[in-house]
């Protein structure tokens, strides 16, 4: 099965992987839900749906499903929520980074 590599991270058990390292690094990432600045969080959604899009297409060709692992709590958590206000099908998952991986 060949699977698009800019949809995805990792191709797990049927599982596509998008991993984010979002709130760990500096400068912000990209996508940073929980900005106070109106720009950057409607930027930050638009990049994501963007993404999701793309994973979703590939997802639903090869009968997969998607989950993104995400290192910072406080990200993983908002965009949990985005997913979930916005009916979008992908599990998100809190990874932090092991100690002394970085």
């Amino acid at each position: 099965m060949t699977v698009d590599p800019h949809a995805r991270d990792a191709l797990v058990s049927g599982v596509l992987i998008e991993a984010k390292a979002a709130g760990e690094v500096k400068p912000r990432s990209i996508y940073d839900l929980t900005s106070d600045d109106p720009f950057i969080y409607q930027h930050s959604r638009k990049v994501i749906l963007a993404q999701v899009d793309r994973q979703l297409r590939a997802a639903a060709q090869h009968g997969l499903k998607i989950e993104w692992r995400v290192a910072d709590k406080r990200m993983s958590d908002a965009i949990d929520d985005f997913f979930v206000e916005q009916q979008i099908p992908i599990a998100v998952r809190h990874m932090p980074y092991p100690s002394g991986a970085r």
